[in-house]
């Protein structure tokens, strides 16, 4: 009977800690049921990076705190695929992942980077000056930049496609 009782509470424990760890990155997200959340990380200020989907074109980038939402592209979610360009790059120890988008003269890439099993993710922002900012996520981030690939056109211009897009 005891070992029995050990062995429940173990499944216990560890079926609770389980669904912990997987139910924390829906409640960081911006994406709202039953959207996709394809990204989502927090910063350092405390707010969110979120690409909420709906399936097929339904693309969306979003950038604030859950009831304030400071920064959404596009404007409807629908086509927004159409807005992002994607980029990749993967050799031994080494996988790249970008999504780009330009809104009101301001450039945006959302990405995700793993170099010798280091694994960083955040966003780039680059202003019509020429200046950059990099906002970097902080703690555990959720990523499936590579889902997109067949919705989001390939940036022809980035140097991780090194010029080259597949045909489609």
């Amino acid at each position: 009977m005891r070992r029995l009782s050990f062995h429940v509470v173990w499944i216990a424990l560890w079926f609770g800690l389980s669904n912990a760890s997987q139910a924390s990155p829906a409640r960081a997200s911006l994406c709202q049921p039953p959207e996709l959340t394809h990204f989502t990380c927090q910063t350092a200020a405390k707010k969110t990076v979120s690409l909420c989907g709906a399936g097929g074109n339904s693309l969306q980038y979003r950038f604030g705190k859950p009831r304030a939402v400071e920064l959404q592209f596009p404007k409807e979610i629908a086509a927004g695929a159409q807005q992002f360009k994607y980029a990749h790059y993967f050799r031994a120890q080494t996988d790249y992942w970008e999504l780009r988008f330009t809104n009101n003269d301001v450039g945006y890439t959302v990405f995700e980077r793993s170099v010798d099993g280091k694994k960083s993710a955040g966003v780039e922002i680059s202003l019509a000056n020429g200046a950059e900012k990099q906002i970097t996520c902080v703690g555990k981030f959720v990523s499936n930049l590579e889902a997109l690939k067949s919705a989001v056109p390939c940036d022809a211009e980035s140097a991780l496609n090194a010029g080259f897009c597949p045909a489609r």
